[in-house]
């Protein structure tokens, strides 16, 4: 009887405890919320699990975790004065260390409501085998006052539409604002570096800067590759704090500019001088914000595997594969076999050592370079202090002088003086010679201006083409550039300080 009871007992607290509900488990789900590529972070912008889920608060540096469960696929980025961006079919499960962008809003009296976007693409579809359309229809929030403004589609990871701040990436812009169906087609030449689960985004944006990402999980099945791989080799990684936030262009600056720059030349300074006969004083724009990334240089000899892919770490130890690139995509010099793989991710930090690895990818196995780091360099700044804005009564000899903010081992300087004036259709008075480590400069002192002297009574404007880089060569920061003398990108810095004087007499 005893042993029926307890077998009647143990029935009952099985049957119970097949009806104890299982928790959900939980993922956390870690990024950093940017204005843009390689931009300024975002604090104070709430992150929201779905539409009504639990929400999380971006730190100081941009920085957010919050929990998510499997099931749970979307996430909504806010803050007052910005638009909104929605992330859609995210894998909570493998998700670390996003990127997500929240830009100011264009218009504060427009939506800041994210675009909505379908598509005809299911999870799981198998891609590769040849060229890949994908239909989508876009509707906004307000379509009176509000449209469509671009589309990207990436594989990977979400891109922008910056060509230079995106090298080495696959992705294809799109959009039609007239209409709410668009297209866009991935070739299968595109597929050529992946294999396997990976991800396709397809990211949207409105007229008010609202962006929507929605991701689709695929199985990229290419085209055979089974070159024998070798490790990269000389991986130099080369950190670029520019001062300006937008940056736009080809893949990259060409290798001999910093060549150049670290044996103490301009690379551009004859390129100015021959066409200072028609250059036009330009104004200058704001001061703005600065942009961060870093170049990673590297040799590969033999045929060319499936894919470089580049890995990065904070700490020497845990990597996180940053980019995968077709060879075709990221080669500088095909005589030469030097590549160049790029990150603007929004985990760099000034000050930080990072540390990067390149590994080639076919069918027939990878193999790995050495690891190589870097620290990036933060804001660097200069202030011009003589001739002041406005000055009259200028020597026409005068002596140029500013101050910096920021510098670290090894300053470069070069002043850019422009007859506002324009006499003779010649607009550049004078391109000094690079300055190290100076805080001043006398006109003409390296025999370069197109007059000894400044014409009397006579309208001038002088800035710096200025930058400062670490002790061992591997990273800069720009202060200001906007003749694009150094060739850091393929476009001069915007945001860098002018003055304007007139001369005296004789």
């Amino acid at each position: 009887m005893r042993r029926s009871m307890w077998s009647v007992g143990l029935i009952a607290a099985l049957a119970l405890g097949s009806c104890a509900t299982t928790p959900v488990p939980q993922y956390d789900v870690t990024g950093t919320v940017t204005q843009g590529r390689a931009q300024a972070a975002v604090a104070g912008a709430s992150v929201q699990v779905g539409t009504d889920g639990v929400t999380a608060t971006t730190n100081a540096d941009g920085r957010f975790s919050v929990g998510m469960t499997g099931d749970q696929t979307d996430l909504l980025f806010s803050k007052a004065g910005y638009a909104s961006t929605l992330v859609q079919n995210l894998d909570a499960t493998q998700a670390q260390n996003l990127d997500v962008i929240l830009r100011p809003a264009f218009d504060p009296s427009l939506p800041t409501m994210p675009p909505t976007v379908t598509l005809d693409l299911a999870d799981g579809a198998t891609v590769g085998g040849g060229d890949l359309t994908v239909n989508l229809k876009v509707t906004v929030a307000e379509p009176g006052r509000n449209a469509m403004f671009s589309g990207i589609a990436a594989i990977g990871e979400a891109a922008g539409t910056s060509g230079y701040l995106n090298a080495g990436r696959v992705r294809h812009t799109f959009g039609d604002p007239r209409t709410t169906d668009q297209s866009v087609t991935f070739t299968r030449a595109d597929f050529a570096a992946f294999k396997g689960e990976v991800d396709l985004h397809f990211t949207v944006y409105d007229v008010n800067g609202n962006r929507t990402d929605v991701i689709r999980h695929v199985n990229v099945v290419p085209d055979d590759n089974a070159s024998a791989v070798a490790a990269p080799q000389a991986v130099s990684p080369f950190a670029v704090t520019f001062a300006d936030d937008a940056t736009f262009g080809a893949l990259s600056t060409s290798p001999q500019a910093v060549t150049a720059l670290r044996a103490g030349k301009l690379p551009r300074a004859e390129a100015l001088k021959a066409a200072s006969a028609t250059n036009t004083v330009r104004p200058q724009a704001a001061p703005g914000g600065h942009s961060l990334w870093v170049d990673v240089d590297f040799n590969y000899a033999g045929a060319a595997p499936r894919a470089f892919e580049l890995w990065r770490s904070t700490d020497g130890n845990t990597f996180t594969r940053v980019l995968s690139s077709a060879p075709a995509s990221v080669v500088l010099d095909e005589e030469q076999q030097l590549y160049r793989m790029r990150d603007v991710g929004s985990v760099l930090q000034a000050g930080q050592k990072t540390y990067y690895r390149v590994r080639a990818v076919s069918d027939a196995g990878s193999a790995d370079s050495d690891v190589q780091d870097v620290t990036p360099l933060g804001p660097f700044g200069v202030q011009l202090t003589s001739p002041m804005q406005g000055a009259t009564g200028v020597d026409r000899v005068p002596v140029f002088r500013w101050t910096t903010t920021g510098a670290a081992a090894r300053s470069l300087y070069a002043v850019v003086v422009q007859d506002r004036t324009q006499a003779d259709s010649q607009t550049l008075a004078w391109l000094s010679d690079l300055l190290e480590n100076q805080n001043q400069a006398v006109y003409n002192a390296d025999g370069q201006a197109v007059l000894s002297r400044l014409q009397p009574y006579h309208a001038y404007d002088w800035q710096l083409a200025a930058m400062t880089a670490s002790a061992d060569g591997r990273a800069v920061s720009l202060a200001a550039d906007f003749y694009n003398l150094f060739q850091l990108s393929s476009t001069g810095a915007e945001s860098g300080p002018v003055n304007e004087f007139v001369t005296g007499g004789l």
